[in-house]
């Protein structure tokens, strides 16, 4: 099964920053697709290369301005190209969070061209 099989939400390409904290470190790393139910994040060096199932807090403000604060875990590890990334799950999304990311997620699709 292809890993997008696997996905539980529809995912739209984004290009903003999430702050990542775990413990004392807090990093900065880019997201490339965000859903309902998580985010795709890459990492710069490899200390940004986390552990699969380790736990961090998340910070992202959506370009619509929305800040959404919440709690995830690296569900899967890749390198593309020479660039690791990380597939992470979100597991504490309060409901204004979650409808944030939906409203968000819901407009980007409609504004796709279709193909």
């Amino acid at each position: 099964m292809r890993r997008d099989e696997r996905r539980r939400g529809l995912r739209t390409p984004v290009d903003f920053f999430v702050q990542v904290r775990e413990g004392e470190h807090i990093a900065l790393h880019p997201a490339t697709d965000l859903s309902t139910t998580g985010l795709y994040l890459l990492a710069s060096d490899d200390h940004g290369a986390i552990d699969p199932g380790r736990a961090l807090d998340l910070e992202l403000t959506l370009p619509t301005g929305a800040t959404v604060r919440t709690r995830g875990h690296v569900a899967y590890i890749d390198d593309r190209l020479g660039q690791r990334g990380l597939g992470v799950e979100f597991s504490e999304l309060g409901s204004a969070d979650h409808q944030a990311i939906e409203r968000f997620v819901d407009a980007s699709m409609r504004a796709r061209p279709a193909i």
